[in-house]
């Protein structure tokens, strides 16, 4: 068991990784750091988020209704701080960029977790095929393990891939306007990513 735990840890580090590239990806296209002479400035939003996610994980440990709500809030409100200091930009695009990316990552995360089923059914099957005689040889274990890692690896991306190609639409949609700037008309803007993040809310609870 102990094991599984650490491949399924294993496993979580690309998906870290390919957040932190897409959220540098996504606040670069609307606002420039202020260090932007610094080498490799862009790349602080990538490692911001990463670190972000772990000390999250170390502090909301717990899978129940509270944890989940805190942790979110934990990340948004981060993350924010991280955007007014490091970003140039009115802050009514920096409340743009951290309300976008949150609800973008929450809803590619519930899409892509609704593929768990399909591991579990895969076990289910197994179990029921072949349990009594995989049991008997004491590969039961092993074989439901790998297909549990297997559906967690296919979740993982499912979940990138629907992040990235969100994130890159909304991108493109943007590109013309100039940099740093956001004005009231964000209010519209944002209506359904808030409407998003409440239903993650409400799922959560």
């Amino acid at each position: 068991m102990r094991m599984l735990e650490w491949i399924m840890g294993i496993l979580g580090i690309p998906q870290y990784l390919f957040e932190g590239y897409c959220i540098q990806f996504f606040f670069g296209r609307f606002a420039e750091p202020k260090l932007c002479r610094l080498r490799n400035a862009q790349w602080i939003a990538g490692i911001v988020w990463i670190l972000i996610r772990i000390v999250k994980g170390a502090l909301f440990r717990e899978t129940d209704s509270a944890a989940l709500v805190l942790g979110l809030l934990f990340t948004t409100a981060v993350l924010f701080v991280f955007c007014v200091v490091w970003y140039e930009g009115n802050i009514l695009l920096k409340i743009f960029l951290v309300i976008q990316f949150i609800s973008l990552r929450e809803l590619a995360f519930w899409a892509g977790y609704s593929f768990l089923y399909i591991g579990d059914s895969l076990i289910d099957i197994l179990v029921y095929e072949a349990g009594d005689r995989m049991a008997v040889a004491g590969y039961l274990p092993a074989a439901a393990g790998v297909l549990a890692c297997l559906s967690v690896a296919l979740v993982e991306t499912i979940e990138g891939i629907l992040l990235f190609a969100s994130i890159r639409k909304i991108a493109e949609c943007y590109r013309c306007r100039e940099k740093g700037k956001m004005g009231k008309e964000i209010v519209f803007y944002l209506l359904p990513a808030v409407a998003g993040i409440l239903i993650d809310v409400l799922v959560s609870l």
